[in-house]
């Protein structure tokens, strides 16, 4: 078969199904689309420490949920963060108040949700992949988690964990517009340059799971469920060498099918790794006659 007989029956580009799922994992377009907004709301939420609640409220672009995401982001707090802090802070807080420094004044605030005993997740928060697209009311939960996590490098309680006395920090640069906006800007692209490669990750895995439903459907004898094939080592022996699919012909007999999964979007690092082990793999393979597919 030659490449123009080949365009014929395949898919030159992203199927739809495998774009929607992306753009689901993938929230940096979502967030760097709303950056002006969400300084905005800082910029102007300098009076006390609740004033960010009302101009959230009147801000249309932004939703409570997606404001808190941005906090985390910059924050480099996620999911098991918060529910480590929930269960962390719920002894010390349950009974008192959570008492702070803004501007030179000391606040009281009340994590009602930890009082309720609740567990902070980013899917109980909307902070999960599909959750981040669908705006959330401001719940009591989003509340106390977005002041946690803007206040609490300023709290005046010898209790409260390392962790969020280093990382919970912007509330202390409200009212100092510019260095509030250079934070935030240097934090995002900090965060577009480490979220490369996870992107890059996600997409091979969903790639890698697109290509696996479709050879199920085509193929519904064959197994398609292990990452490695008996015998094939890269190490003597000690592990069996991972491949993206494996398939497993009926009754379990070979020759066996090792397949790779490649896509256009990549990274350098993903490019070297697959290119170094592409001959070792394709020597022992033919050695033992079972077929790699790239």
């Amino acid at each position: 078969m030659n490449v123009s007989d080949f365009k014929k029956t395949a898919l030159i580009y992203w199927p739809v199904e495998l774009a929607e799922k992306e753009k689901l994992s993938s929230i940096i377009p979502l967030l760097i689309g709303t950056q002006e907004s969400f300084i905005s709301i800082l910029r102007i939420a300098s009076k006390d420490p609740f004033s960010w609640i009302t101009a959230l409220e009147l801000c249309d672009e932004l939703y409570p949920n997606l404001f808190l995401k941005h906090l985390c982001v910059l924050s480099d707090i996620g999911g098991e963060n918060l529910k480590r802090f929930s269960s962390e802070l719920s002894s010390d807080f349950y009974s008192k108040d959570f008492e702070f420094i803004f501007r030179d004044k000391i606040y009281q605030y009340q994590f009602v949700s930890l009082k309720n005993r609740a567990t902070w997740n980013n899917r109980s928060l909307g902070l999960d992949g599909e959750g981040i697209l669908k705006p959330c009311s401001l719940s009591q939960e989003i509340r106390d988690v977005i002041m946690l996590i803007m206040f609490g490098g300023l709290a005046t309680s010898i209790n409260v964990p390392d962790e969020i006395e280093e990382k919970c920090i912007i509330g202390a640069m409200i009212g100092n517009i510019r260095l509030l906006e250079e934070y935030i800007k240097h934090r995002y692209i900090w965060v577009s340059k480490i979220t490369g490669g996870a992107k890059s990750n996600k997409m091979g895995q969903l790639a890698q799971e697109y290509i696996r439903e479709k050879l199920k459907v085509y193929l519904p004898e064959w197994d398609f469920s292990r990452k490695s094939i008996p015998g094939i080592s890269q190490n003597e022996g000690r592990t069996l060498t991972k491949f993206d699919i494996v398939g497993i012909p009926p009754h379990d007999q070979p020759p066996y099918w090792g397949i790779e999964v490649s896509f256009q979007f990549t990274t350098n690092s993903v490019v070297e790794r697959k290119g170094k082990l592409a001959r070792d793999r394709r020597e022992i393979l033919n050695r033992q006659h079972i077929r790699l597919l790239m």
